[in-house]
């Protein structure tokens, strides 16, 4: 049942993920101004990804993994989540300077000041490069990783 429940977790936060991934603006560097209604997700997200990371540790706690398996198993999450974070800082200078030539078609001027204010935080401008399937694979790798660290320290306790 519980396999069942974290499955149904899983897909519901690729759907969250998806749907936030298109509230992005549709006009880059424009918005409507109506706010970012993916705020309001992220908030959803946390006690999924809670409930997530308890259900996978109890799955877990039930399953014996060798000590060199675990090991490459940690060095492999850990370095997937540090290069999806690497690639998605590099994506965004990416976004950024097709947000500058947008904005330099439309206006005539390189407003770089302009650009980079409005891709910081949680403008609307982001929300396509906060919830992509790379960010989507970077949380499964992160809620993975933490279920083995509750694991850890469960065993040591």
């Amino acid at each position: 049942m519980s396999k069942l429940i974290l499955a149904i977790l899983y897909s519901l936060t690729a759907g969250i993920f998806l749907l936030c991934n298109l509230t992005a603006s549709s006009k880059p560097p424009f918005s409507a101004g109506n706010g970012n209604i993916a705020i309001v997700f992220v908030f959803i997200l946390i006690p999924i990804t809670v409930s997530i990371v308890w259900i996978l540790s109890m799955l877990l706690r039930h399953i014996e993994i060798k000590k060199a398996q675990m090991n490459i198993l940690l060095l492999f999450l850990i370095s997937h989540i540090c290069f999806g974070i690497m690639y998605q800082f590099s994506k965004l200078d990416d976004y950024r300077d097709m947000l500058t030539n947008e904005y330099f078609d439309f206006m005539g001027v390189h407003d770089i000041e302009y650009i980079h204010m409005i891709t910081v935080g949680f403008s609307k401008q982001l929300n396509n490069q906060y919830f992509n399937i790379n960010t989507w694979f970077v949380f499964l790798s992160f809620t993975i990783l933490s279920s083995m660290l509750v694991n850890g320290v469960r065993r040591m306790v």
